[in-house]
C-alpha cells in the first residue's frame, strides 16, 4: 500500500508541474530517500530526468545505493544503524538483485553514462559496486558499448538517452498505473463514489485534492501526503 501511496504522490507532482519537488517530498514522507520503495525510486528518478531536473540526482541516488548491502543469502538488506526514521511506517528492508540492478543501471546507464556524459565514472563504479558478477559483467558490456558509440559519434549518446529514458519512462508508467488501481481498489468508501449518472454544471468547478497514507492501527492518525486545489475550465454554453 506505501508503494501505490508513493507511485500516486510522484504521478500527482509530475502533473502539477512539481517534479523537482519528488525527492523532497518523497523524503519527508518516507523519512529517509533510502526508505522509499524501489519502483518509486525508479519512477521518480526517471521522470526527473525526462523533464531535465538532475542537478540533485547525483547524491539521491549515491545515499539510496550506499544504504543496500548484498549478502549470502542472494539478497539486499537496508542498513538501518545510521538512520532508524522512518516516520513510523513499515519500511521494506530487503531488495532483490533484479531490483538492485534496476537502480544499478538507471544510474550508471542512463543518468551518469548518458544525462551527465560521464563514463568512465560509471564505468569505475560498476567495478567496485557490490553487484552479483554476472550483472557487473551485464552492465559493464554496456557502458563499455555507449562509451564506444560516444568515441566514434557524440550525437549517438543523445539519441540513446531519449531511447532510455522514454523506455523507461513507458515501462515505468505501466507500474504507476497498477499501483494506482490497487490504491483505489483496496479500501473504497461507498459515500465517496459519487453519483453514476451525468451531472451538468454552468460554473467553472473547483475540486479539492488530499492524498492520505492510512495510520498502521486504528487510534493513529492518517498522513497527509499531498493537499492541492484546482478549477475545471469547461466549455460554455452559446
Amino acid at each position: 500500500m506505501l508503494e501505490s501511496a508513493g507511485m500516486v504522490l510522484v504521478q500527482a507532482l509530475k502533473e502539477l508541474k512539481r517534479t523537482s519537488e519528488i525527492f523532497v517530498q518523497l523524503e519527508e514522507t518516507f523519512g529517509s530517500v533510502a526508505y522509499v520503495p524501489v519502483k518509486v525510486f525508479l519512477t521518480g528518478a526517471t521522470m526527473q530526468m525526462a523533464t531535465e531536473s538532475v542537478s540533485d540526482l547525483r547524491p539521491i541516488f549515491e545515499e539510496y545505493i550506499a544504504k543496500w548491502r548484498y549478502t549470502n543469502d542472494e539478497v539486499y538488506v537496508l542498513n538501518r544503524e545510521q538512520d532508524s526514521s522512518s516516520n513510523g511506517l513499515a519500511v521494506i528492508s530487503v531488495m532483490s538483485t533484479e531490483q538492485y540492478f534496476e537502480v544499478a543501471e538507471l544510474y550508471t546507464v542512463t543518468f551518469l553514462s548518458i544525462v551527465s556524459q560521464e563514463i568512465e565514472t560509471a564505468i569505475s563504479w560498476a567495478e567496485k559496486a557490490e553487484l552479483v558478477e554476472k550483472d557487473r559483467q551485464g552492465l559493464l558490456k554496456k557502458l563499455q558499448a555507449l562509451q564506444s558509440a560516444a568515441n566514434k559519434k557524440p550525437s549517438t549518446v543523445k539519441q540513446i538517452t531519449e531511447r532510455t529514458v522514454y523506455q523507461h519512462a513507458s515501462s515505468l508508467r505501466r507500474a504507476f498505473f497498477d499501483a494506482l488501481q490497487l490504491a483505489f481498489s483496496v479500501q473504497m468508501n461507498p459515500l465517496a463514489a459519487g453519483p453514476s449518472h451525468a451531472v451538468v454544471v454552468i460554473d467553472p468547478v473547483s475540486f479539492e485534492v488530499q492524498l492520505k497514507v492510512k495510520g498502521k492501527t486504528e487510534h493513529s492518525k492518517d498522513k497527509t501526503i499531498v493537499v492541492d486545489a484546482f478549477t475545471s475550465q469547461h466549455a460554455q454554453p452559446q
